[in-house]
């Protein structure tokens, strides 16, 4: 229904609906105010197709056909992966435009195409160079400092942001903090929704976040707080080597969080509430939407499903449906059940039934149904940490399993398979038919052909994490070789987040910027997880 305040019923005399007793006035009416409805938004997606940039508030916005068509005639060479990012690609290209070259373009750029928060540095400010005693020092306010040094003492002109100074003053960390005074120096940074001023403190001190590597061969990069001044880095840049040069400008974007954003609503689940066919309490139905469909199939969704980007909703409990008495185990039935957009952070248990995922974060799953004909789990965007179904067969789509894969059947597309696919416990056998397709397997998976004939690649993944529950957890690092991170059939990221494009979000801000930057400057992006430390300070 359109947003027509005042219906055609309503603007009849008092006396004329008193008379209408059959309704049939009413009726009338009604039939009318469908067809004024659809006029009506027509006319207003028709008004919304003439301005490409997305709407200031939730109102209709342009069709996403038309865009070529706008970029066309601003001759805008559209490179994101995302609508939104499409929208804002076209709306702001006459201001990117007007200010090419400069670093809050540059900023603006990368927040727009990838859709996440970026805080950049140029590589010629880390440089070492050698300081001209000459040279004169802004005041200790430009920095953001409320007190000035006393210009006697060398131990404190030594810790003035204008020296140069290569070696680190271990009396201090430097560190990015909270800045509460609006000085010239803070920025502005958008975590989690939540606007956070900060600056740096202290560019002399010791990094809080340093370039390392771990005992466990981690490697741990150095965070966008660091400051500190180094020799030039010749090498080729990528996300891990070659920042410091003065033909660099270094963006670090917020580490993709994957399906377990920081924050996130978690509501427990009750099996009672199935089992006595009543209504969950309140917290729960204001998380997740629960109804029937017509074909009976109960669903459980997430009522942010629509929402960009798509913030999760945890559920803690254990789940038991279509239950069999006595062994546990019987034939398919035609109880279905959908979960949209949620993690279930327990274990879910279904002796009969077909079970559709589509966006979710499983991290325990046990299917009894014995049916090797029709699916009893279709699951599309979804990441797996155990999958059980040893009786029956499964289709998976765009999904990640991290530890457990036993299944009697299996028709997998764009996945990736962190485990060993079987069909038995006690053995080691593949499941039966081998119809598994551009997806990543392990380099020990039987059959030996499975690579060749199904365009599958062995290669391995780099992953943020693969701990279920942890930030980053199934996310593909950019370490990962690109035989890997476009293995799906579409030749884009295979796995569970394919329905937010991580890899090309990464090439297309580097693309994008090689129109705005200036002649031999180069764009690296960084992915840094100690951005989201600001919102905790």
């Amino acid at each position: 229904m359109s947003d027509r305040k005042l219906r055609l019923y309503d603007l009849l005399p008092e006396y004329v609906r008193q008379q209408d007793e059959n309704r049939h006035t009413r009726t009338l009416l009604d039939g009318c105010d469908t067809l004024l409805d659809r006029l009506h938004g027509s006319l207003q997606q028709y008004y919304a197709d003439n301005f490409p940039d997305p709407p200031a508030d939730a109102e209709r916005a342009s069709q996403t056909w038309l865009l070529p068509y706008f970029a066309d005639l601003l001759d805008v060479r559209l490179v994101s992966p995302l609508i939104e990012g499409r929208r804002e690609e076209i709306g702001r290209a006459v201001s990117w435009r007007q200010r090419k070259g400069t670093l809050e373009v540059v900023d603006e750029i990368a927040e727009a195409i990838g859709q996440w928060e970026v805080v950049v540095q140029e590589g010629w400010q880390r440089l070492a160079m050698t300081p001209r005693l000459s040279a004169p020092l802004l005041p200790e306010s430009h920095y953001g400092l409320a007190q000035p040094f006393e210009t006697g003492l060398p131990q404190q002109m030594a810790r003035h942001p204008g020296v140069p100074a290569v070696t680190p003053d271990f009396r201090c960390a430097s560190r990015a903090g909270v800045d509460s005074g609006y000085s010239p120096v803070s920025q502005v940074s958008t975590l989690q929704g939540e606007d956070i001023r900060w600056r740096q403190h202290y560019p002399h001190g010791i990094p809080c976040h340093h370039q390392r590597i771990d005992a466990e061969g981690h490697f741990h990069g150095a965070a966008f707080d660091d400051a500190s001044r180094r020799t030039p880095d010749l090498r080729e840049p990528d996300w891990r080597v070659g920042h410091i040069h003065p033909r660099r400008v270094l963006l670090y974007v917020v580490q993709p969080d994957g399906f377990f954003q920081p924050g996130r609503p978690r509501v427990r689940w009750r099996q009672q509430w199935l089992d006595d066919a009543v209504l969950p309490d309140e917290p729960f139905l204001q998380q997740v939407q629960l109804y029937s469909e017509l074909d009976h199939t109960l669903v459980f969704a997430n009522r942010g499903l629509d929402a960009a980007p798509l913030q999760m909703v945890e559920l803690v409990g254990v789940f038991n449906l279509a239950q069999v008495p006595g062994s546990g185990v019987g034939p398919s039935n035609p109880q279905r059940f959908r979960f949209l957009g949620l993690i279930l952070a327990n274990r879910l248990e279904a002796d009969g039934g077909r079970l559709a995922f589509d966006r979710c974060a499983l991290k325990n799953i046990e299917i009894h149904s014995t049916d090797t004909v029709t699916p009893v789990v279709e699951a599309r965007d979804c990441l797996f940490q155990r999958l059980r179904a040893a009786r029956g067969l499964v289709r998976l789509e765009y999904c990640t399993l991290l530890e457990r894969c036993l299944v009697e059947r299996l028709q997998a597309s764009d996945c990736i398979f962190r485990c060993r696919l079987r069909k038995d416990d006690p053995n080691d056998l593949p499941p039966d038919p081998h119809c598994v397709r551009y997806s990543l397997i392990l380099p020990d998976q039987a059959p030996a052909d499975l690579q060749r004939h199904y365009h599958n690649s062995r290669e391995a993944p780099v992953m943020f994490s693969e701990n279920f529950g942890e930030p980053g957890c199934g996310v593909l690092h950019p370490a990962s070789p690109p035989q890997v991170r476009y293995r799906a059939e579409d030749g884009t990221e295979p796995g569970a987040y394919h329905c937010v494009q991580l890899s090309l979000r990464f090439e297309a801000v580097l693309r994008k910027l090689q129109d705005y930057l200036p002649v031999g400057q180069q764009a690296v992006v960084i992915p840094d997880a100690a951005l989201t430390l600001l919102s905790g300070e």
